[in-house]
């Protein structure tokens, strides 16, 4: 070990430089303070009587507003940050209106008439008891008549058909 190193360990170097950091406080201090010449420092007297108390200046008094006037604000939710009542949900839908069907039985197939390329149909109105002639395609009371053929009747209204039989069909012999 050299003799420079035996001088500077790190508990000497440590110690040098708490020194020189004391030293220079110390020094600072001491400027600032014009090294203790400015120890007395002028104390200010105060040779004035008490000065007189101004009363301070009251505001009116505070007349809260009636209670009715608030309602709608008292009223809100507390505990809701937009203080804003919660959404009321829209009502349910409306069911959706039954589907329209055909009133069945209310007609009576009594005959049928084919002639050259027209077709007639002869049914009774079981309500009125009157009868009516129709061909292909026509209405009665808001029933169609989709198809007739020689024994049967094809009725069509919404989306329900109804069939209506001969009870007792008569075949003619053909004509010749």
């Amino acid at each position: 070990m050299t003799r420079l190193e035996r001088i500077l360990t790190p508990e000497r170097v440590e110690g040098y430089s708490w020194i020189i950091v004391f030293t220079i406080l110390f020094l600072s201090i001491g400027q600032i303070t014009d090294w203790g010449s400015r120890r007395n420092w002028p104390i200010p007297s105060s040779q004035a009587g008490p000065t007189a108390f101004a009363a301070p200046k009251l505001e009116t008094a505070f007349i809260p507003p009636a209670p009715d006037t608030m309602l709608e604000t008292s009223l809100r939710p507390l505990f809701v940050v937009t203080r804003r009542p919660a959404p009321t949900p829209p009502p349910p839908a409306p069911p959706a209106p039954p589907k329209p069907t055909m009133k069945k039985g209310q007609f009576l197939l009594t005959g049928v008439t084919i002639v050259a390329n027209q077709k007639f149909a002869h049914i009774l109105d079981r309500a009125s008891n009157k009868s009516v002639v129709v061909s292909e395609g026509k209405d009665i009371g808001g029933i169609t008549i989709k198809q007739i053929s020689e024994t049967q009747v094809i009725l069509t209204q919404y989306d329900d058909t109804e069939v209506l039989v001969l009870r007792s069909p008569v075949k003619l012999p053909a004509s010749k």
